[in-house]
């Protein structure tokens, strides 16, 4: 029955004979001093939660009679290091092996399609995957979350879907992405600080890559650009819009160009970068005027044909009053960048106010939208 055994914490051992077709919900769940167990074929079912929480666990093998694998089956057997699934599993239910801190590898004899959510959560010692067979189609959301030590993976060629957050906080160094991927979810790398790469293999119709960048296949989006990229980043000439989190946690970048062809940046698309990153581009440019809202630096180009001299109203000093000239860039949305060291100078600002940016923002009145009234 359910919970046959359930906290049982001075069993140690236990034998599955080949008369039982089904362990139950909870049957050994919280055993926490069992460090044996012996399933024997005729078990077809391992039920949700069966062995929840046998925290004293090593190992698992699961015999090739058994089917199916319920939700959170073994979820945090933090003592086990290996499991072996055998050749007859075909449905494995969620967080089947979440937050086994101690699994190391585990072993697939099964043609299972899918690697269920939350399968492999929080397992942090996890770094090796095998024998995943042709027809492997789905890694879904969140399956290899926080899977620090897992620093490869091979993709099979069959999957089409990898799901949100998928490989978000894991140790991968490189992905590769198959032809046939038709879906890659949300912040599926994210968290990846060592990954330096992702390469879309063969003719993707849904996906591409440029210089270890994940694009859609127009390249007209850049979806995500590793964490583990150091140094500089020029985004694809022509490519017209970067996505949320694009570029979460590329801590190390130190600058990233953007082209004029880019349109569209989401507000999070820097997330967790640097506050030091430099934003080069054009001084006329999206990306420049993004910049200066959320307090970027720029290293601006083409700043020859776009300096004015602009007047600012006599300023009373102590020595009596004087003009001063500002080098000023005009963008074009109704607005006057001026240094940050001249500007503060000469409208009594202090540079403090300005924590990232080298440039302050003029609004000028145009008849799109005209300057608000000063109280």
């Amino acid at each position: 029955e359910g919970e046959a055994f359930s906290g049982c914490t001075s069993l140690t051992s236990i034998t599955i004979p080949d008369s039982v077709t089904r362990i139950e919900y909870k049957a050994f769940s919280g055993c926490t001093s069992l460090t044996s167990v012996t399933i024997l074929d005729g078990v077809t079912s391992i039920e949700s939660a069966a062995f929840e929480g046998c925290t004293s666990l090593t190992s698992v093998t699961i015999p090739d009679s058994v089917t199916e694998i319920g939700d959170y089956a073994f979820y945090n057997c933090t003592g086990i290091e290996e499991i072996t699934v055998g050749h007859s599993v075909e449905e494995v239910g969620i967080g089947v092996f979440g937050n086994c801190t101690s699994l190391e590898s585990v072993n697939f004899k099964t043609a299972i399609k899918t690697i269920s959510k939350w399968m492999f959560l929080n397992c942090t010692s996890l770094n090796s995957v095998t024998g995943l067979a042709e027809g492997f189609e789905t890694i879904d959301d969140y399956a290899f979350k926080n899977c620090s030590a897992l620093t490869y993976f091979n993709i099979p060629e069959t999957v089409k879907k990898i799901g949100d957050s998928a490989f978000d906080g894991t140790g991968l160094v490189t992905v590769d992405i198959p032809s046939v991927v038709e879906e890659i979810g949300n912040g599926a790398f994210t968290n990846c600080y060592s990954l330096t790469d992702i390469n879309v293999v063969g003719k993707n119709r849904n996906y591409s890559s440029v210089d270890g960048a994940l694009y859609t296949a127009d390249l007209e989006t850049l979806i995500c650009c590793p964490a583990g990229k150091t140094g500089e980043y020029t985004v694809y000439d022509g490519t017209s819009a970067i996505a949320e989190d694009a570029f979460i946690g590329c801590s190390d970048l130190a600058v990233v160009e953007i082209p004029s062809s880019v349109e569209s940046i989401a507000n999070t698309a820097f997330k967790d970068c640097s506050k030091d990153l430099v934003i080069k581009t054009d001084c006329d440019s999206y990306a420049a005027e993004y910049a200066a809202k959320f307090g970027y630096a720029t290293d601006l180009k083409h700043v020859g044909s776009k300096v004015w001299e602009v007047s600012v109203e006599p300023k009373c000093t102590e020595d009596g009053e004087k003009e001063m000239k500002l080098p000023c860039l005009r963008l074009t949305r109704g607005q006057l960048f001026a240094p940050l060291d001249d500007a503060g100078e000469a409208l009594g600002m202090h540079p403090f106010c300005f924590e990232h940016n080298n440039f302050i923002t003029l609004e000028s009145e145009n008849e799109d939208r005209p300057l608000p009234e000063q109280p």
